[in-house]
């Protein structure tokens, strides 16, 4: 090229210099043809470049300095020279160090190199690093400049790419060749294997030659600076703590990522089909031929538990052929894969899916049984709940939640069962419950009123359409439930009279019992909302109403004895429970005239004063007063006349209450037990808990009345770590109010509830010292108990009352007083025996319980309130049994009890007394006219109970368990043949009491004897199959399990009873029994730092785990729909978690809570008393938003605070003047 022209070029291209200036040689070629590395220039007309300035940038570290790309192929080659320095990438910065260095010391040497004609070479040929940093491959290529044109070079380009693509195998080749002289001259390479990873594994490396060359091209080096990280290994510290030392925390090298963590084990799908899997069937072969064997034989089962006909062992002599093999020996083919596969597809799950579908195809009428599909679906859809990817990362609530899709999926099951049953109530009330977590408020409450609209006369519609809009927290208020509830009394009301007559109703015989239910709800919601005021007069204006009601009006319609009954509720007259209380029908034939008397007055100034002069903190005052002044007023406000009192002399209107605040509710009884199952409801809502459960317990509506541990009778005794109000402490006015309340409700009835409203004297003689049964009361205590007692029973109506009798002295009995109770006992034998009859079963019912009581005393046990497996008792000697024989043998006999003569007793004596019991159970469970009696289901109870205590002194333990056996085999049969539902209600209370009993008469021996543990649990079982919501045996349950550490079998009962739970009570006692295990652990680890002297636990069994499973057992429970609007339930989580757990977690719990149960006071004094410090003023403005009565506002407490110095000053004035 002319010189002109290359300084023209050179002028334009000034400004963009090749990238890579290595060398520039002789005549410049065009800029259209000039490549990446420019190596074809002139260098005679300019100098050598200096490698010190113009190479300092290429030292870059993460650039592989390998043979460099030549040119194009086909240019021609001129013989230049370019002086590169291939070194491995461990040692490419000390090259370039080198070759800087050298080319510093002499410039000359680098324009005198020798020269090396070498051949065009591939584009893609490859040379070897040498093993000297100083070798240097020298390589050229000459070039031609080309005049061509564009679209010439482009049809050049394409030509050579097909040459390419032609002689690819050439290619090959060309690179085993060496590419010159110089490099055949060097020693070989010694090649590596590059599946080799470290110098161990390679024999006789030297260590010069300890490196791979990379001959990959990263062209990625070009533009970056180091390395890609991917490319880099590292290493990942599972654990941030020090092992062998949990108290050494390392810190986390990375602090800002979020890594996720995968788990594998039992979590992959492979592992979670396994666990699903069908189990086989196998069974204990009977005959084993060696006795000497080493193994137990087995043989398979079918699904329906028969033997196989052949057995695999039948064609396997030696046990060593596969399955293949043996069906070969058969002279069967091998089981195809395929069939294999889809049968180990076919689970459990799957499989009961199948079932249904086909059983639903068949019968699509069968409510029960789409019911059941739906609730399967959480089984169905357990693996998603539990995968690996989110198990780690999910909060615990949503473990037990179910997902959206099997939401869905139960709604469209419901749907379809829905189109085969249109009028079926239950699958739109279960489909209305199911999408209450999908469906937005507005259109779920529409759906309810459109639902409640066509059947209005359904009282059980209504319990939960009343739980619903009681339940959610964005609609709910006191003003409005009210009115909801009022609205429900005047439409079924004129139902239950008979003025509205509905065409299809179901269960109207029970329709009054299910209207005192929705009752006690209501009076209930009114007094845990902080309305106890209502609450009492609503129960003592129907009670007045009821009981009370003159004779004259018994034929007068409810609506017009209403009107009459305002003029009684608005004349100041003693009500019912008040003392000098006479009733409304006195009160008319009195003509109105009203009576002096005393009203029950609650002043609490003193204990105010006391509590400000603490100077706590503004939200402890308050809490502390308003926690007083709810305890104070429970009694409705009304103006004393003997004091010319008036209405607007109430300070707190809310305590005054109105007539037309209870006319609403009121509504007709018929039935005696009617009105004293009203009575227990007002005496339970005062705070006396009766011992014995109601039949209410087992509906799914009982949660919403439980908001305090005293209110499960038979909890106490239970240490869970957390008070949650277990003890009831009530007011000396207000066991003053139940003792009138009791008394009044005694003289009003005959019979076996006079005998009852009398025991429960006795019982609130311990509660009101604090105390939940006898034994806990103190000396003095008990003397004051035992004197009221014996007042109780020297009283007209109450001498010949043998209960009563039977109640006072197992209290002395409790009260350790054995010797005292046996001599009444003897006592009372003599003078009764022979003076009742067979068919007298009030009579024969107390009878029977003080010989029990005396059979129990003589064995030496306890009482049943007082069981337990825990304290061991001497055993009774020989004379002690003969002793109960002997009484028995008098009762049977009807002979007169003495207890000086001697106890010898025939055995034609036994047997006749034994055919006796036997004739006398046949005919008090075949009778159902004496079943349905109070007294004659009694009777029958107290005879087997006797007649087992018979047979174990006579006999023993086995004989003794064969009467409760034959006893439940004649109630199946009673029960089987009973002909109205009342009937088979009672025979089912009378298996109630009997299984109670069976299970206290075990822990009874086994506490003076030795009994199998089996024994006591395999009875329990029994009886949890039949009654699995009976508050008594959970708690024998809880207790007989509770006494070892190992808590598997109890977790696996309540894993099952929990799945489908009727009612609270399985879901309570299940949270009650890991609280106590969790309380259990505490104490032990906190005595064993005690005996050592630690001032903190610094040894001992973690409470990790247990924590974990109180949590677990919670969220768990809270996902039924009979468990998750119980405030009690709440209150346990919420204050175990701020004790034991973390306090974020408790403040996320409670607003939990407060959206079931917005009614609840109690779970907004909790919060308070919690969370005080962030959000006192933020619930108390909730309150007041959701109507909640607050007894004290906060503005009268500051205000009290700061005013309090200048009014003691005030009184000191005063007096002083004075």
């Amino acid at each position: 090229m002319a010189s002109g022209e290359t300084e023209r070029m050179s002028a334009q291209d000034e400004s963009a210099k090749p990238l890579f200036p290595v060398l520039v040689t002789g005549q410049q070629s065009d800029v259209k043809s000039q490549s990446l590395f420019p190596v074809h220039s002139d260098t005679a007309n300019k100098p050598a470049i200096d490698l010190n300035n113009d190479l300092e940038w290429l030292e870059n570290k993460s650039f592989l300095t390998t043979a460099l790309l030549l040119t194009e192929e086909k240019n021609q080659s001129v013989p230049e020279q370019i002086s590169v320095s291939p070194t491995p990438s461990s040692t490419i910065e000390t090259s370039f160090t080198r070759q800087s260095a050298a080319a510093s010391e002499s410039s000359s040497e680098e324009a005198d190199v020798a020269q090396t004609d070498i051949k065009p070479l591939n584009l893609k040929r490859r040379y070897s690093v040498s093993e000297s940093d100083e070798e240097v491959l020298s390589v050229a290529k000459s070039t031609k400049a080309s005049d061509t044109s564009v679209s010439e070079k482009k049809a050049k380009d394409k030509k050579h790419k097909k040459k390419k693509k032609k002689h690819k195998h050439k290619h090959k080749e060309s690179r085993k060749r060496s590419p010159s002289e110089e490099v055949k001259q060097r020693p070989a390479e010694k090649m590596i294997d590059p599946s080799k990873t470290f110098i161990e594994e390679i024999p006789g490396l030297e260590a010069e030659n300890a490196f791979r060359v990379d001959r990959s091209c990263e062209k990625s080096l070009w533009n970056y600076e180091s390395v890609y990280k991917g490319h880099i290994a590292r290493y990942f510290r599972l654990t941030n703590n020090c092992f062998g030392n949990s108290n050494i925390t390392l810190p986390s090298i990375f602090k800002g990522e979020k890594h996720k963590n995968t788990v594998s084990r039992y979590y992959t799908k492979d592992k979670r089909k396994e666990m699903r899997a069908k189990g086989v069937f196998v069974a204990v072969d009977g005959k084993v031929a060696n006795e000497t064997a080493q193994y137990i034989s087995i043989r398979e089962k079918d699904a329906k538990g028969g033997s196989i006909s052949k057995s695999r062992e039948e064609f396997t002599p030696a046990g060593i052929m596969d399955p293949a093999t043996s069906m070969y020996c058969q002279g069967k083919g091998a089981a195809g894969k395929e069939s294999t596969e889809v049968g180990s597809g076919l689970d459990e799950t799957f499989e009961r899916t199948a079932y249904y579908n086909r059983r639903l195809h068949e019968d699509p009428s069968n409510v029960k049984l789409w019911l059941e599909f739906v609730a399967f679906q959480d089984q169905v859809f357990q693996d998603a709940r539990f995968s690996a990817k989110s198990v780690l990362n999910r909060r615990l609530r949503d473990s037990f939640q179910p997902p959206r899709a099997c939401i869905e999926k139960k709604v469209a099951i419901l749907d379809k069962a829905l189109k085969a049953n249109p009028s079926c109530l239950e699958l739109q009330i279960e489909k209305l419950a199911v999408e209450q977590d999908v469906t937005d408020s507005t259109s779920l409450a529409k759906q309810w009123d459109d639902l409640l609209f066509v059947h209005s006369a359904d009282v059980r519609l209504w319990r939960h359409y009343l739980q619903f809009q009681q339940s959610r927290l964005s609609t709910f208020s006191v003003g409005r439930m009210g009115k909801l509830y009022h609205r429900c009394f005047r439409t079924l009301s004129p139902i239950l009279e008979g003025k509205v007559k509905v065409v299809k109703m179901a269960d109207t015989d029970n329709l009054e019992e299910e209207m005192i239910g929705v009752f006690e709800q209501y009076c209930s919601f009114l007094h845990q909302s902080g309305f106890t005021e209502k609450a009492v007069a609503s129960y003592q204006a129907m009670i007045e109403f009821n009981l009370f009601r003159p004779p004259s009006l018994n034929l007068t319609p409810t609506s017009d004895c209403v009107a009459v009954f305002e003029s009684f509720w608005d004349s100041g007259v003693a009500r019912f429970g008040e003392p000098g209380a006479k009733g409304w029908a006195a009160w008319v034939e009195n003509s109105g005239q009203v009576s002096t008397h005393s009203f029950i007055q609650v002043k609490t100034d003193a204990e105010q004063e006391e509590i400000l002069q603490q100077d706590s903190a503004l939200w402890n005052t308050w809490l502390k007063i308003e926690r007083l002044c709810q305890g104070a007023h429970w009694l409705p406000w009304r103006p004393d006349t003997t004091k010319e009192e008036t209405e607007d002399d109430c300070e707190d209107l809310d305590r005054m209450v109105l007539f037309e605040d209870v006319a609403p509710v009121l509504f007709r009884l018929r039935l005696s037990a009617s009105c004293s199952r009203l009575v227990t409801q007002f005496l339970q809502l005062l705070g006396l808990v009766q011992q014995q459960g109601t039949e209410e317990y087992a509906t799914p509506f009982h949660q919403l009345l439980l908001e305090a541990m005293h209110q499960v009778s038979t909890s106490h005794g239970v240490n869970v770590g957390v008070k949650v109000d277990s003890v009831w402490q009530p007011r000396t006015e207000l066991v003053q109010f139940v003792q009138n309340t009791l008394r009044q409700s005694a003289a009003y009835f005959t019979g076996w509830y006079q005998t009852f409203f009398t025991s429960q004297l006795l019982q609130l003689q311990a509660c009101k010292h604090g105390c939940q049964d006898v034994a806990s009361l103190s000396e003095k205590q008990g003397k004051e108990v035992r004197k009221f007692g014996k007042n109780l029973l020297k009283e007209t109506q109450n001498r010949n009352d043998l209960l009563l009798w039977d109640g006072y002295i197992r209290m002395e009995w409790a009260l350790g007083k054995s010797k005292d109770a046996l001599s009444m006992l003897q006592t009372a034998l003599a003078m009764f025996t022979s003076s009742v009859t067979d068919q007298d079963h009030a009579g024969m019912a107390g009878l029977c319980s003080l010989y029990r009581t005396h059979a129990g005393i003589c064995l030496n046990f306890t009482p049943t309130e007082l069981v337990s497996l825990t304290g061991r008792k001497p055993s009774p000697p020989a004379d002690c049994k003969k002793k109960v024989v002997a009484s028995f043998v008098c009762l049977m006999d009807t002979g007169k009890f003495s207890a000086s003569k001697e106890h010898t007793v025939s055995a034609a004596q036994v047997l006749k007394t034994r055919r006796k019991f036997q004739s006398i159970l046949k005919d008090l469970i075949n009778s159902p006219e004496d079943l349905s009696d109070s007294f004659g289901k009694m009777h029958a109870v107290q005879h087997v109970n006797c007649f087992a205590l018979f047979e174990l002194c006579a006999v023993g333990l086995g004989d003794s368990l064969k009467v409760f056996e034959s006893s439940f085999q004649l109630c199946t049969l009673a029960s089987q043949t009973a002909s109205s539902p009342q009937i088979r209600m009672a025979i089912k209370g009378v298996e109630k009491e009997l299984t109670h009993n069976l299970v206290t008469l075990l822990r009874n021996y086994a506490s003076v004897e030795a009994v199998s543990l089996g024994q006591i649990r395999s009875r329990l079982d029994t009886g949890l199959s039949r009654f699995p919501d009976e508050p008594s045996l959970l708690r024998q349950l809880v207790d007989v399990e509770s006494g070892s550490w190992l808590a598997g079998r109890l977790r696996r009962y309540f894993e099952q009873a929990t799945r489908e739970p009727a009612s609270v009570y399985p879901v309570l006692f299940e949270v009650l029994a890991e609280m106590q295990r969790h309380a259990k652990l505490v104490a032990t680890n906190t005595v064993h730092a005690n005996s050592r002297g630690d001032s903190e636990q610094t040894e001992g069994m973690s409470d990790t785990g247990t924590v974990h499973r109180v949590r677990a057992a919670c969220e768990r429970g809270l996902q039924h729909k009979v468990a998750q609007h119980c405030p009690l339930l709440w209150r346990l989580y919420l204050h175990f978690e701020a004790k034991y757990g973390s306090i974020d977690r408790a403040e996320g719990i409670f607003y939990r809570a407060l959206q079931t149960c917005p009614w609840a006071k109690v779970l907004y004094l909790d919060g308070v008393e919690l969370f005080a410090t962030k959000q006192f003023q933020e619930l108390v403005d909730l309150m007041t938003e959701k109507e909640l009565r607050v007894q004290i506002p906060l503005e009268e407490v500051e205000l009290l605070m700061n005013s309090e110095p200048q009014d003691a000053a005030a009184e000191d004035t005063l007096e002083e003047e004075s």
